[in-house]
């Protein structure tokens, strides 16, 4: 799929405020003068955990500033297009560190290396777990492990926003046929065919791998048999639970956050367009691009309020955050929280688009200025 751009004029991105005026614009200007002294005053390098995919883009951003990066890569077992991005990018690299299976040897490792780290980050998805967990162990600045679940885990998210009195989907978090088919056969007797189609996904999935879209219980059967069966492209990991979800009707959005110390900055706003159905596929929902609103969209306002609300319930205080959501009926409904950058080249979109980078934010975030 394409994205469309829709080019704004820079003066207007300073009215992208919410009401609590939690949100504003960074600026991306740093001098030379700037960078150094704020190096020098915090010293060290950032360990980006899984610099693949858009984590580039905070590599070339940490590189122009003169900050060392250390990567991290959280497994070898990781798709190709994951691990192909290292070959490509290890001249940007002081130092490179394997995770095993334990969080304390990495740790150990990232301290006694030659660069202090002053923050640890994630570079995509597949790294968003060992970057809390490492960030956590050093002492750094950190979103923590306790909610981790409720950023990465795609049932677990709808659960504790639930608990926090956040609107979310309906769904069910289950492996077991019975228990999934009787969920859709409630969902039936209660709302009739309204009650389809439905989502089911893998709860650790990233990338939009192995989401379905069933239309009835032998849609429901099929998809689940086969992603128990599934090993995952992107993380390389067996599908071990499944997220069954409604269907969500409505407009889908795109929030793109970067958060310092639990205040939320909005980066940008984007709407997709979707069409049902393509030759090979005539029950597929395809992407037909992605286009960034103006600052003064009618959608913003009630969306970034939304979001914010997400990332507080979440425990996201630190660094960046994708967030979809669909515009429905009822409000806005979360489809899921990334605590990574907008994906592939999302980043580089959102500076064509609005002037200021993705990894701009990010970067300003982690050195704190």
């Amino acid at each position: 799929s394409s994205i469309l751009l829709k080019f704004l004029d820079p003066s207007r991105t300073t009215a992208l405020r919410c009401p609590d005026s939690r949100l504003g614009v960074m600026s991306s200007g740093y001098s030379q003068a700037h960078v150094s002294k704020t190096v020098a005053k915090m010293g060290g390098a950032v360990a980006i955990v899984d610099p693949y995919s858009s984590g580039r883009y905070l590599v070339y951003e940490l590189h122009k500033r003169g900050i060392p990066i250390v990567c991290v890569r959280s497994s070898l077992k990781l798709g190709a297009f994951f691990l192909g991005s290292y070959e490509t990018h290890k001249q940007y690299y002081v130092s490179t560190v394997d995770h095993g299976d334990d969080v304390q040897s990495t740790a150990a490792a990232l301290l006694t290396g030659k660069e202090k780290i002053m923050a640890v980050i994630a570079g995509c998805e597949p790294g968003v777990e060992l970057a809390d967990a490492l960030s956590e162990r050093l002492g750094l600045a950190s979103n923590g492990t306790e909610l981790t679940w409720a950023r990465r885990d795609k049932a677990g998210m709808q659960d504790r926003l639930r608990e926090c009195g956040v609107p979310s989907a309906e769904q069910i978090k289950s492996t077991d046929e019975q228990e999934l088919v009787a969920w859709v056969q409630e969902r039936e007797a209660r709302l009739g065919a309204a009650a389809y189609p439905v989502v089911v996904k893998p709860c650790g999935g990233s990338g939009g791998e192995g989401v379905f879209f069933c239309a009835s219980k032998e849609d429901l059967v099929t998809a689940r048999n086969e992603l128990m069966d599934l090993t995952q492209a992107g993380n390389g990991c067996k599908v071990e639970q499944l997220a069954l979800q409604e269907f969500l009707s409505g407009t889908e959005y795109i929030v793109d956050t970067c958060s310092l110390e639990g205040e939320h900055l909005c980066c940008a706003v984007w709407r997709y367009n979707k069409r049902k159905g393509v030759p090979w596929a005539p029950k597929a929902i395809v992407t037909q691009y992605q286009e960034v609103l103006p600052s003064d969209a009618d959608e913003c306002e009630a969306l970034i309020k939304y979001v914010f609300q997400v990332l507080d319930a979440v425990g996201l205080r630190h660094g960046p955050c994708h967030t979809e959501v669909m515009m429905t009926p009822r409000g806005p409904i979360l489809v899921e929280v990334n605590a990574r950058m907008h994906g592939v080249q999302g980043p580089l979109m959102i500076e064509k688009a609005t002037g200021h980078g993705f990894a701009s934010y990010v970067s300003g975030a982690l050195l704190k200025g």
